[in-house]
């Protein structure tokens, strides 16, 4: 695995929701489209949760606390394929560790920038702890499998692509407004 191709695109990705940040006013920011959907504000915060939540669990193979579990399909899958399925997830049942990634609270524009900035930061650091990670660890990720320290870096950058869609159907909504 290319940890630098997928810091590229991960910082691309990100900065062009930073640069794109400044289109919006704060109540644009704020508007969700309609009830149980995200405004921009929370599809921001969930994306830098996600984020952390996988560098996480680089740490835990680092550290050496994952298992070594045998391969794991799912993970594999999307490892190879590159990216999520292009749908639209509606996840039913989230564990109560993680559901504050899956309701994200409201932060500003400029809490955004610097969020975002900073998970930049954080995932160029991380690719020379994912280079140095044991390969034949894995942490169990919490929907299903076992990820390597590298499926769950790669698994931040394509998590934050799967959220481009989100971002254009919350933009159309908004230019209706």
């Amino acid at each position: 695995m290319d940890m630098n191709r997928y810091f590229e695109s991960y910082k691309s990705t990100a900065e062009q929701l930073i640069n794109q940040a400044a289109n919006y006013t704060e109540a644009e920011f704020s508007l969700a489209p309609a009830e149980g959907q995200w405004s921009m504000s929370e599809m921001y915060r969930h994306i830098v949760l996600v984020t952390e939540k996988c560098l996480d669990n680089v740490d835990c193979c680092r550290e050496g606390n994952g298992k070594r579990q045998k391969f794991a399909f799912g993970p594999a899958l999307f490892s190879l394929m590159g990216s999520f399925p292009p749908i639209k997830l509606r996840i039913k049942k989230v564990p109560e560790s993680v559901k504050h990634i899956y309701s994200p609270e409201t932060i500003t524009i400029s809490e955004a920038v610097a969020e975002l900035q900073a998970s930049i930061n954080k995932m160029e650091q991380y690719q020379a702890v994912v280079k140095n990670t044991d390969k034949h660890l894995r942490t169990e990720h919490w929907a299903g499998g076992w990820f390597t320290a590298a499926q769950w870096y790669q698994s931040a950058e394509m998590h934050i692509r799967h959220h481009l869609r989100q971002k254009k159907r919350i933009d159309a909504f908004l230019k209706k407004k």
